[in-house]
Parts: C-alpha cells; sequence; structure tokens
C-alpha cells in the first residue's frame, strides 16, 4: 500500500523557480501567499514520503519500527490520516 501512495506523489514543487515567476511584491500579494502554501505543502510532502520509505525500510526489517511508523501504518490500514501527517497537513473538518 506504501508503494502505491509513494508512486502517486509528486515531486516536491520549485520554489526558487516560483519565486522567480511570482516575486513577492507589494502590488502583487496573492504571490506572497502562493509561495508560503508551497513552502507548507512541500513540507507535507517531504513527511509523507519519508515516512513511507522508513515504513518500508521497517517492514522490510532494515530499521526499527517505531511507534510513529506504526501508527502511520495501522492508519493506512484503517484508511485514516495517520497522526504523523497530520501535524504538518491542512486544517480540515472532514
Amino acid at each position: 500500500m506504501s508503494k502505491d501512495v509513494l508512486a502517486k506523489l509528486p515531486p516536491n514543487f520549485d520554489l526558487e523557480l516560483v519565486q522567480n515567476r511570482y516575486p513577492v511584491m507589494y502590488s502583487e500579494s496573492m504571490n506572497t501567499v502562493v509561495a508560503q502554501e508551497l513552502l507548507r505543502f512541500n513540507k507535507l510532502l517531504t513527511k509523507v514520503r519519508g515516512s513511507l520509505q522508513e515504513l518500508q525500510k521497517a517492514v522490510k526489517g532494515l530499521v526499527v519500527m517505531s511507534s510513529d511508523l506504526e501508527g502511520v501504518s495501522k492508519s493506512m490500514f484503517d484508511n485514516r490520516l495517520p497522526a504523523l501527517w497530520e501535524k504538518v497537513s491542512y486544517p480540515s473538518l472532514k
């Protein structure tokens, strides 16, 4: 299951390219929002990708299964958002 999720994850956004294309200026306040949101989304992608890669290693026995990784595994099995990802994700009422 973690391989499927990893395969569907997009690569991190190139923040340097975004900042060049949408420079932060007083007259263009939305550019600031775009840059901040992409930074936050990159943090989420990095956390998800890293934890899934570590989970695969733990399942193979290459690293020790931590309580965080076990929580990710159980949450994925139960079709829920893992608490480890929830810390860096967007708030949602669903």
